[in-house]
């Protein structure tokens, strides 16, 4: 599995290139595709190895243990997550390939390339309520309804966050929840704030980081 990867190119960089342009970006969706494809990247696509949120370290980071009752001992975790579109990241930030379960009883594994922050105590408590109300709401079946997403957005925005891109709220769903990404919402959120761009590396996608990025903050599924 992938976790706290410093050197991250050297899992991602064989896989860039195949279908992307200069930017060499790689696209998550394309990922385990049709049959025949180049011997190489076939065994680039067999190398990755994704880190479920249901065991170890992760499981940890969520407290999600077979001796504690959830909800209530529930925990989030906080990543600038790449959820379809990954350029060239910057080595010394440790990234994880992450594979977690959400959408209640619909059993969706959402895969992501994410780097974990640390959240200021006052929002972490947030986000856990958050994740505590939308607990076994089954939320995730299909796209979030218009209610749900009023909802949702509501609450992030009594804390100065949105979800307005259709980027950003499409992915709302029991045990993932999706925020817009900019500078100033790692500088509000962050316990230790970061330059964003300097995630990347090189060469660098057309536009922002925030335009490939979102954050997200994941926690346990009802099933």
């Amino acid at each position: 599995m992938t976790v706290d990867v410093t050197e991250i190119e050297t899992i991602l960089g064989p896989l860039r290139g195949f279908d992307s342009d200069t930017t060499r970006m790689i696209s998550l969706d394309s990922i385990g595709g049709p049959w025949g494809r180049h011997p190489d990247r076939a065994r680039a696509e067999a190398a990755l190895r994704w880190a479920s949120s249901m065991g170890p370290p992760i499981a940890r980071w969520l407290d999600i243990e077979p001796d504690l009752e959830i909800p209530r001992q529930m925990r989030v975790a906080a990543f600038v997550a790449f959820m379809t579109h990954v350029p060239v990241l910057a080595d010394g930030y440790p990234w994880c390939l992450i594979d977690h379960q959400a959408a209640g009883h619909a059993c969706k594994h959402l895969r992501f390339v994410g780097h974990r922050i640390l959240l200021k105590p006052g929002i972490e408590a947030k986000f856990t309520e958050i994740a505590k109300g939308y607990y076994d709401s089954q939320l995730g079946w299909d796209i979030p309804s218009l209610s749900e997403l009023v909802r949702y957005r509501s609450q992030l925005q009594e804390i100065g966050l949105d979800c307005d891109g259709y980027g950003t709220f499409r992915y709302l769903m029991e045990g993932l929840y999706p925020i817009d990404l900019s500078q100033s919402v790692i500088d509000q959120i962050c316990l230790n704030p970061f330059p964003l761009e300097h995630l990347l590396g090189s060469p660098r996608p057309y536009g922002s980081i925030e335009h490939y990025a979102i954050l997200v903050f994941i926690a346990a599924n009802s099933d």
